[in-house]
């Protein structure tokens, strides 16, 4: 058996349908180069370990991070503790990373070795390739982002794994959730290596996969990012210089519909929010696909009872009104938040108008 060349880590807890979705991705990508799938699970309880263990080209490590063990409640770990146990169990000279709830486009592992492959050959000292991304459904641009001292940052891509261990791997102890991929990124330069951008390899990625999850992640954002900001102050970050960070965007048309895998996960998500904020939109929830007027769509869209009640985002909002896809509805509702004190949830609305129509 040929030793792998590139070695695909994904992190997974409790997310079995993503998780499948993924993995048919990166089985479909077109690698035509040895290859490993590593995916660590963090105890899940939803059918995902089963199913890892079932498929016999994936190499399966699970590291519960919640629940009991006897009497003891388990201590729940960082993003960057379970990273580095995958990242030390690659064999591949190159490391992919995704996340579960990511869709790679056809080509974009094989693009983005080949690119590396060349940028070494030619001198350069290379530790990471940069897929560009975006968040579905809302975003139409594919985009990569620069960190602190803008420099280039991997969200999602390639790494060279010999640069992984010079630069130590992830901070372990820091960064609960948010911020390790940047700040792993900064270590990379830090340690004499430079990141690129592959602008031939895409990721799609659901941004509202597990949104329970991903809220309560989102309450510690701001004290996380205070953290990564004076961990790299004087280094990479300078407090008397604004807009240090920014993001570089491509404009691609995906000709495979990567994102169609994505749509029922839509529908169940769309679902979701209607069942439980659906009488607050004015639909009745006896007829789901009755289209509200405007008049009782301007009555029921209290924003900020919505927002301090149930704690929906302006995104959830806005998706959840623009996907009916009637005009007269979302005129309504774009009028109606025009009127609101958030500039935020205006910019958000504009924004989705524009996209989310186009589904």
């Amino acid at each position: 058996m040929l030793k792998p060349i590139i070695s695909i880590v994904l992190g997974s807890y409790n997310r079995k349908p993503f998780l499948k979705k993924a993995i048919r991705t990166i089985r479909e990508n077109g690698l035509t180069v040895p290859y490993e799938i590593i995916v660590i699970d963090g105890g899940s309880s939803d059918g995902s370990i089963e199913y890892l263990t079932s498929q016999k080209d994936i190499i399966t490590i699970v590291q519960h991070n919640k629940g009991y063990w006897g009497d003891q409640q388990i201590d729940s770990k960082s993003w960057g503790y379970y990273m580095n146990i995958a990242f030390r169990a690659c064999h591949g000279k190159y490391i992919v990373m995704i996340s579960d709830d990511c869709l790679l486009i056809p080509g974009s592992i094989m693009n983005s070795y080949k690119l590396f492959e060349q940028k070494l050959e030619s001198g350069l000292n290379v530790g990471g390739v940069a897929f560009y991304w975006r968040n579905f459904p809302y975003e139409k641009m594919y985009y990569v982002r620069q960190t602190l001292g803008h420099k280039l940052s991997i969200n999602h891509g390639m790494y060279l794994r010999s640069a992984l261990e010079d630069a130590g791997y992830c901070e372990e102890d820091k960064y609960p959730f948010y911020y390790g991929d940047g700040d792993l990124s900064l270590k990379l330069w830090k340690a004499g290596y430079s990141i690129i951008d592959c602008k031939q390899a895409f990721v799609e990625h659901f941004h509202f996969a597990t949104m329970s999850i991903r809220q309560e992640n989102s309450k510690h954002k701001e004290s996380h990012k205070k953290i990564y900001m004076n961990s790299w102050k004087d280094i990479y970050y300078d407090e008397y210089v604004d807009n240090q960070s920014g993001k570089i965007f491509l404009n691609y048309f995906d000709p495979h519909n990567t994102s169609r895998y994505f749509k029922r996960s839509l529908k169940y998500y769309i679902g979701v929010i209607q069942s439980k904020f659906g009488s607050y939109y004015g639909y009745e929830r006896k007829r789901p696909n009755r289209l509200p007027s405007i008049e009782m769509l301007g009555n029921a869209l209290n924003i900020k009872y919505l927002l301090s009640k149930f704690e929906i985002t302006p995104e959830q909002l806005c998706i959840f009104a623009f996907i009916r896809k009637d005009n007269k509805v979302l005129m309504g509702l774009r009028e109606y938040v025009k009127g609101s004190p958030s500039g935020h949830i205006q910019a958000v609305a504009d924004k989705q108008a524009k996209l989310l129509l186009k589904l």
